[in-house]
């Protein structure tokens, strides 16, 4: 009988004259990979609607089941990821770096395997350096560990992504990404007031208002800024002159380093959050990972040891994955928090004189990026800031 495995991954995106933004790195490999994986689910998800996701957290968790996969089921792997080898130990760097700086963001991976449920030495020592095996009792108490590990790890923002442990499962992988700081310019809250943002209705709004020096873009298409945070990470917004944010996504994959400079910008834009709940099986095979879904192809054997219709072990494939989000933007800063369930069953230039206008009332991408790696932590559509 085919068995399961669960992989979880989380992320908690938490964030006077601008300080310069921190020189990219060049070994940025894993760091567009992951990106592109990003700009392409949000794509594939796009539906008119308030839509926020973690890239990092997604590419974590299925860069942990992808240790386990082998054959045409690996090289799916990497098909979807944009991946020639391992990610492993550019992950653990990137991740060394990420938690290294003055923001607060933690980062934290640990597999909850049943007891007695045999993983190979070989994946467990592939992965070490992510994170550790725990073996626990698969009873109806394990349901509550898990949930305990992921609202430990996400400031409580997210406190239950594992609904029942079933029979069938063997093995949940978890990874979790907490993020929280402040603007390098705050907001004034006495400058904030009401205001219409223009989605599909004419939604009221609270509007948030600072005029300062931003590093700025602007075209035909679009205008781009950058939010500094303390520290290395900013929000960009990315606002679309006329047409839906979406159309925007395949220009913002194909380059990821849009070139901003310093600006004068009387800067309106809405107080929001936002929670959102995706379900991504259905969407990753667009991108190339189907075998993995599929209980009489799957190869997983580095993981296991069986391959698909084994008979004298386990075979596993990936049932479910489930994305849960939540991200807050007020005054002060930003928080963020996102939980990734991977269920797998057995079997600057100088301003000119007047300042920039940049209202945010309507649709818009949104990113949160360390600048220093330009890594997206969390990517987004926002079409309506009242509705959760």
């Amino acid at each position: 009988m085919q068995k399961t495995i669960i992989a979880l991954a989380m992320t908690v995106l938490l964030p006077q004259a601008v300080m310069a933004a921190p020189q990219a790195k060049k070994d940025a490999a894993i760091s567009t990979s992951i990106n592109q994986l990003g700009y392409q689910l949000l794509g594939k998800l796009a539906n008119k609607h308030n839509l926020i996701i973690s890239p990092l957290s997604i590419f974590e968790a299925l860069s942990l089941a992808r240790e386990g996969a082998s054959g045409d089921t690996l090289k799916e792997f990497d098909q979807c990821m944009h991946l020639k080898t391992s990610p492993v130990s550019e992950l653990t760097a990137l991740n060394c770096e990420l938690s290294g700086g003055s923001a607060k963001l933690d980062i934290a991976n640990a597999i909850f395997a049943k007891k007695q449920f045999v993983l190979q030495a070989a994946y467990i020592d592939s992965i070490k350096q992510l994170g550790a095996v725990r073996s626990i009792v698969f009873d109806d108490k394990a349901a509550a560990i898990i949930n305990s590990y992921v609202a430990s790890k996400t400031n409580e923002r997210i406190k239950k992504v594992v609904a029942q442990v079933r029979s069938s499962d063997r093995l949940f992988i978890v990874n979790a990404v907490y993020f929280k700081n402040k603007w390098q310019l705050p907001f004034a809250p006495e400058a904030t007031n009401a205001g219409v943002f223009n989605g599909v209705s004419k939604i009221p709004v609270k509007m948030m208002h600072h005029t300062g020096f931003y590093d700025y873009y602007q075209d035909s298409q679009m205008q781009v800024i950058s939010l500094p945070y303390q520290g290395n990470c900013e929000m960009r917004i990315y606002l679309p002159r006329t047409s839906d944010p979406i159309n925007l996504l395949g220009k913002l994959e194909a380059n990821q380093a849009i070139a901003l400079e310093q600006q004068k910008v009387n800067l309106t834009l809405p107080k929001f959050v936002i929670e959102g709940s995706e379900n991504l099986e259905q969407k990753l095979p667009q991108l190339g990972l189907k075998k993995a879904f599929l209980a009489d192809q799957a190869d997983f054997s580095q993981m296991t040891g069986a391959k698909a219709q084994s008979k004298s072990k386990e075979p596993l494939y990936i049932g479910q994955i489930l994305h849960k989000t939540f991200l807050e933007v007020d005054e002060a800063g930003t928080e963020a928090a996102a939980v990734t369930v991977i269920s797998m069953p057995g079997g600057a230039a100088p301003s000119p004189t007047k300042p920039v206008e940049m209202v945010v009332d309507r649709p818009f991408v949104l990113t949160i990026r360390d600048r220093q790696n330009n890594t997206n932590l969390f990517v987004g559509l926002v079409y309506d800031p009242k509705q959760k």
